[in-house]
């Protein structure tokens, strides 16, 4: 497995519209229980969902 320190990763605000994350799972919609987003960032791939964080090396 490759790991990398969290510190030497590129600004994850480069990579993801943050503000647009945030407003998928602000919690107002009751439907956002169900939204899940994947996208690729420093060579993983990322999803994020309702109580759920996966972070994977891109294979």
């Amino acid at each position: 497995m490759c790991r990398r320190r969290p510190l030497s990763l590129p600004s994850m605000h480069d990579a993801i519209d943050a503000e647009a994350l945030e407003k998928l799972f602000d919690g107002r919609d009751s439907a956002a229980a169900d939204i899940g987003v994947t996208f690729r960032y420093a060579g993983y791939t990322v999803t994020v969902g309702n109580q759920l964080l996966s972070v994977r090396p891109v294979e």
